[in-house]
């Protein structure tokens, strides 16, 4: 799903939905969390600028530095206001100014400024939770992201929303390209200003209009529209088939708005979600072996770190001994027992035996591409 970065620029992760209330704060801090347990430096970020939680998610009542700091010019760069986790080694935050007046309507410039310090930040990964809805200030941040996750919840009005939010996320995407044809730009805008129910106009449709005014211009559109890297995650879900809703909705981003998407992975309803809230500690860290961790974990793994089956079964075994071996001594082996919670998934099941897997990783094997 994600292109190779240079080791310089983090791949930039941003986290959006349609509405409030489908889980997406909650995502974003165990994703995170999840990285930095396959070691993977990373930075999770409070980009809800007027309604930050964050700090409550992660369990630090008052952080050290905020946003407000970087916006006020406190702090030169973004760097300057990460927090380094307490427990969770790899694991960087910054935090919204939480109950800070006008946060969540910042200006153009500032906007365009913390665009620009998002690829310095010193990590292999960052991730943007963004706020609700579809304000300027959320379309451009998830727009100027490597990856775009929207949430949804297998709910008609959470679909319903989450469309509404892609059609905007295209439209912007649209509108900024077009700054220098002001005449097209206008045209693209004033559909955009039509409520979804009352409009039956396909993208595809508005493209072929440009295209009669201006072939190039409406080449540059379809370009867009290919770029934009969108994965959709289905949260709360309490059955598989639901997903069916997914299929539904891609196939209406695709005929009405001319977008492909991908839906990276479902995440299960399960009670390890709010106790982590309530604790201050992300699902992933609070119980690895529960459904919505492994569900997290298998997205995180296959869809966006693009692992082979050894690979991706060696890292969500990385996961769960990053919590339950701390302070073992090296060299500790791994017998292996139906209680692995890897054990339906594994080609080389020996009860008893010590986990092949582990062995042929301590001897350098890698796995076929």
């Amino acid at each position: 799903m994600i292109e190779e970065h240079s080791q310089e620029t983090p791949t930039v992760i941003a986290i959006g939905s349609g509405k409030g209330g489908v889980g997406k704060s909650a995502i974003a801090a165990a994703m995170g969390a999840g990285f930095a347990m396959l070691n993977r430096k990373t930075v999770v970020m409070d980009a809800d600028f007027g309604g930050s939680n964050l700090h409550q998610i992660m369990g630090i009542p008052r952080p050290a530095y905020t946003y407000r700091d970087f916006q006020n010019g406190r702090v030169d760069n973004l760097n300057q206001i990460v927090v380094e986790h307490h427990q969770y080694d790899n694991l960087g935050l910054i935090f919204g100014a939480a109950g800070s007046y006008g946060m969540a309507n910042e200006k153009y410039m500032h906007r365009q400024r913390f665009l620009n310090h998002i690829r310095d930040i010193r990590a292999e990964f960052v991730i943007l939770d963004l706020g609700a809805g579809s304000s300027f200030q959320v379309l451009d941040i998830f727009t100027a992201a490597d990856l775009g996750i929207v949430i949804l919840n297998p709910e008609p009005l959470s679909l319903s929303e989450g469309f509404n939010f892609v059609k905007q996320v295209v439209i912007r995407t649209f509108s900024k390209t077009l700054r220098q044809f002001p005449e097209i730009q206008t045209f693209i805008q004033e559909h955009a200003k039509t409520e979804t129910f009352r409009s039956n106009v396909r993208v595809e449709d508005l493209i072929l209009q440009i295209q009669q005014k201006d072939a190039e211009v409406a080449g540059r559109l379809k370009t867009c529209l290919d770029e934009l890297q969108i994965g959709l995650v289905l949260n709360k879900v309490t059955n598989d088939e639901q997903s069916v809703e997914v299929s539904a909705f891609q196939r209406a981003l695709q005929e009405i708005l001319s977008i492909n998407t991908e839906l990276l992975g479902l995440i299960h309803l399960d009670p390890v979600v709010p106790e982590g809230l309530k604790a201050g500690v992300p699902f992933m860290a609070m119980d690895p072996k529960a459904g919505a961790a492994r569900d997290l974990a298998n997205l995180i793994i296959t869809k966006v770190l693009h692992r082979n089956r050894f690979h991706a079964f060696w890292d969500r075994s990385s996961i769960n001994k990053k919590i339950h071996e701390i302070g073992k001594p090296s060299g500790t082996r791994m017998i292996c027992s139906v209680n692995c919670m890897y054990w339906e998934e594994c080609g080389y099941r020996q009860g008893g035996y010590p986990c092949r897997l582990q062995h042929m990783s301590e001897i350098g094997f890698q796995g076929e591409d």
